[in-house]
């Protein structure tokens, strides 16, 4: 932990050139990092050339790493030969300041068995009607499906919906389960589903997030 404090404090200079204006410090960034490494002691395994990638990806998006605000995560992968690599990948909140900041305001929600729900697709005024008449998760049932949805003062509302079969087929091919690694697809079910329907709306808004 050390040597990737000194490390990046060797790197600040060059964090701070990339950082966009008015979102995040070097300083910052780094302690974040050192918290994530804190946290999951196995990234510090990883090559320090990785990490100091990873940190390179997150200050060019202006994100924190620290997971504990969603805005992103260090991710290790394990390779065949040599050091596991580390990776910077931003949580589904950090997608959101990402949009944010290019003028468009996106939010997602899950819609579970017992919600009351109408999807209308078709050229006139496509949207989706989601009403919430129990609000506990418990009294609302298991997930079926979730949707994101973009809105801009100069563009008319954008909105992605995912059923569940999508969504565990997009799990299915994430590489850590593929290789039966750690992931929050295992413990944080609702979140990555979130994020996937966050990410797959973007790929529909005009602009490069």
């Amino acid at each position: 932990l050390v040597a990737l404090n000194r490390g990046l404090r060797a790197y600040e200079d060059r964090l701070t050139a990339i950082i966009p204006s008015g979102t995040i410090t070097a300083s910052r960034l780094a302690q974040s990092i050192l918290i994530a490494c804190e946290q999951n002691p196995r990234l510090l395994g990883c090559s320090m050339d990785s990490l100091f990638l990873a940190a390179m990806t997150a200050a060019n998006l202006g994100l924190v790493v620290d997971g504990v605000t969603g805005q992103g995560y260090i991710i290790g992968y394990g390779r065949r030969e040599g050091l596991p690599r580390a990776q910077f990948q931003p949580g589904y909140k950090g997608l959101i300041t990402l949009a944010a900041r290019s003028g468009w305001i996106m939010h997602a929600t899950e819609i579970r068995a017992k919600d009351n729900y109408q999807i209308i697709e078709g050229t006139e005024n496509p949207r989706i009607e989601h009403f919430l008449t129990q609000m506990s998760v418990e009294k609302r049932g298991d997930i079926i499906g979730v949707y994101a949805v973009a809105r801009s003062l100069h563009y008319p509302p954008v909105w992605r919906w995912m059923e569940l079969d999508t969504l565990l087929g997009v799990k299915a091919r994430s590489p850590a389960i593929v290789k039966g690694a750690p992931t929050p697809w295992n413990t944080d079910f609702p979140a990555m589903a979130l994020k996937t329907a966050i990410v797959w709306l973007g790929k529909r808004l005009p602009l490069d997030l």
